[in-house]
């Protein structure tokens, strides 16, 4: 009789102990799993701040630019009062002569159905064309130019080529 209790307390006692080590096992996983959760929302909330940021440069078309150059091959020396047709982020400023909602439409969707554009964005007032994209190379900026001109809007300074455009 005295075997079969030892037996018996021995196995309640196992019970316990793994009821313990199994709560402690719970408890780290939620922890780790509370580490993880703050993790991600400290990088969603990081991601969601720069983007909201890209986003207000380019639609201010402020973005400071050191060292960069120029189309023209001078070097910027930091002075946003000056125009800007690139700079490293992908992010395009382009004088336009667009002046209505129709040629605002045209130019953003044609823009934004090329390759290599992200986003395309006209303001009617200031005539300007804010285009991201993914990289900030020459080519990109020569489509876009020779897109805008070819609908018959000028473009940085280029003459239409198209003799008609759907703001007239």
């Amino acid at each position: 009789m005295k075997l079969l209790l030892l037996i018996i307390s021995f196995i309640v006692a196992g019970e316990s102990n793994a009821q313990f080590w199994k709560e402690k096992v719970n408890q780290a996983k939620e922890t780790a799993k509370q580490r993880a959760e703050q993790k991600v929302d400290e990088k969603m909330q990081t991601g969601i701040d720069q983007g909201v940021e890209k986003a207000d440069s380019v639609v201010t078309g402020k973005k400071k630019i050191f060292g960069k150059k120029k189309k023209n091959g001078k070097k910027n020396t930091g002075n946003n009062d000056q125009e800007e047709d690139e700079n490293e982020s992908g992010v395009f400023v382009i004088k336009t002569n667009i002046y209505c909602d129709a040629g605002k439409q045209l130019i953003e969707q044609l823009l934004r159905d090329e390759d290599g554009i992200t986003s395309a964005a006209v303001d009617t007032g200031t005539g300007k064309a804010f285009i991201m994209s993914a990289t900030d190379s020459q080519d990109i900026y020569n489509k876009i130019v020779s897109i805008i001109c070819k609908k018959g809007f000028t473009a940085d300074g280029k003459k239409a080529t198209a003799k008609t455009n759907a703001c007239q």
